[in-house]
């Protein structure tokens, strides 16, 4: 905020290497569904093995096999959350633009798709994101109440559900 004077731009939220590699990792360790992209078939379509699969089919991936992936997330393993994973890993040559929250690729994530069909609400929601959560650190202190873990989210389907009767311990700095 200093080097900014104090007013986010664009320009800025994308300096935010740590925050975006951290809410890439919270989307990579609970996603909020387990199957990505989902898709509907709009004609009959025939596979390699001369299955047909018929218009009107739900088609996805299981994703999380791709986001605990430990042939993928190697150091440390995907098992483990890591908020400065994809920090690091843009520190890479060439990797500068990569691995932010709203990028996409066909073998790290499919949280938002890939390709012609990735969301294209991708990066407004990740700018939306990091202005409410910059807020929140600047004028709140947070934490989880005393003795408690992560609140467990719950599998709906192919949904996941955050726990709605988990509270945390919220304080303001003024």
């Amino acid at each position: 905020l200093e080097e900014c004077g104090g007013e986010l731009t664009q320009g800025d939220l994308r300096k935010l290497r740590k925050m975006d590699s951290f809410m890439r990792e919270s989307q990579r360790f609970s996603p909020t569904n387990v199957v990505a992209p989902m898709r509907l078939t709009v004609e009959p379509l025939t596979l390699s093995t001369s299955q047909i699969i018929p218009a009107g089919t739900p088609l996805g991936f299981f994703s999380m096999s791709i986001n605990q992936s430990n042939s993928l997330y190697e150091s440390p393993p995907a098992e483990v959350f890591d908020g400065y994973r994809f920090a690091r890993k843009r520190e890479g040559e060439g990797n500068e633009k990569k691995y932010q929250f709203g990028s996409t690729g066909p073998a790290e994530t499919l949280d938002f798709g890939h390709g012609i069909h990735a969301c294209p609400g991708r990066f407004l929601a990740a700018t939306e994101i990091k202005v409410m959560l910059a807020y929140v650190l600047q004028k709140y202190d947070l934490k989880l109440e005393h003795g408690a873990a992560r609140p467990v989210s719950s599998l709906d389907e192919v949904w996941f559900v955050v726990d709605k009767s988990a509270s945390m311990l919220l304080r303001s700095r003024n």
